[in-house]
């Protein structure tokens, strides 16, 4: 794969990351609500029946379940691709060890998060957080991981079938 090709999900999905942080904490609050809502909407049959006070409770705990979901997901991805992208590169790395590949998408990707919040902080009653540089740095760790563990299953099964011919 050309290292463009491979480049292009990276930046689609920093758009993607830095068009959420960009977001005031109002417009922030409405997705990730309404989201919950309808999460629980359809968990829940009769939860548009309960009273408000039942399920403004739940909806909050939803929406940060939802928040952390959205924060490692979005970071597993970026981490996934940009190890992709690092592995097209393989000839002017001059190595053959993944562990060079996963320890520098995850340390960008980790990187990206920091300057995230920080963005994220100048945004209309945002505020910067620890624990979502910790959830998107796992994320990014566990996406890096998982290509990496998918191309040896790959690797492995070409190896095997040149192998049996």
């Amino acid at each position: 794969m050309k290292p463009w090709l491979a480049l292009i999900p990276v930046l689609a999905l920093l758009v993607l990351i830095f068009g959420f942080s960009a977001q005031t904490a109002e417009e922030s609050s409405q997705l990730s609500g309404s989201l919950a809502e309808q999460v629980l909407t359809l968990l829940y049959p009769g939860y548009a029946g309960l009273p408000k006070s039942v399920r403004l409770p739940m909806e909050n705990l939803w929406e940060s379940r939802l928040r952390t979901c959205a924060h490692f997901s979005e970071y597993m991805a970026l981490g996934f691709f940009l190890c992709n992208f690092l592995r097209t590169l393989r000839a002017k790395f001059r190595t053959e060890k993944d562990r060079i590949f996963i320890l520098t998408a995850w340390g960008t990707a980790t990187l990206i998060a920091c300057v995230d919040e920080w963005f994220q902080h100048f945004q209309s009653g945002r505020a910067t957080q620890l624990s979502d540089v910790l959830t998107d740095s796992v994320g990014a760790l566990c996406g890096a991981l998982l290509l990496t563990l998918l191309a040896l299953l790959l690797r492995g099964r070409h190896h095997h079938q040149r192998k049996g011919n």
